[in-house]
């Protein structure tokens, strides 16, 4: 099981990071956001079946961003791609670790999902409602 979910992570993470570019160089699309959405999606529920707890967290996490922006509640900037892409790293280095249980990998899995779920939560003010804007 373990090595479907590091194929499945090599395939995934590939899909991540070249999406990620192109939020790096301010181009995503649509179809990229979901392209991003549905690789972390995988990610997590393959983290899951082999019991990676901290590669399901930091998949949820990058989930949770990327519908907050293909919903429009959260505008991916070239500045985030970093914070991005220390996911997509953590998940591709628990893939082929050969220890998965450490409590390094519980705390760096924490520290991201942290970071990740702040990013989230400077997510686009809502609207004005023009009727009860101040003239």
């Amino acid at each position: 099981m373990l090595e479907l979910f590091r194929l499945e992570a090599e395939s995934q993470t590939e899909i991540l990071s070249q999406g990620i570019l192109s939020i790096e160089k301010q181009q995503p699309t649509a179809e990229t956001i979901e392209s991003l959405m549905r690789a972390a999606h995988s990610l997590k529920g393959a983290a899951r079946i082999v019991g990676l707890d901290g590669a399901v967290k930091v998949a949820h996490a990058l989930e949770d961003l990327f519908i907050a922006a293909g919903e429009g509640s959260l505008k991916m900037e070239s500045t985030d791609a970093d914070l991005l892409l220390a996911g997509v790293d953590f998940l591709s280095a628990i893939a082929v670790a050969d220890d998965h249980e450490g409590s390094d990998w519980a705390e760096r899995a924490s520290k991201l999902v942290s970071d990740l779920n702040q990013a989230l939560s400077s997510e686009l003010p809502p609207a004005e409602n023009p009727a009860q804007a101040t003239p």
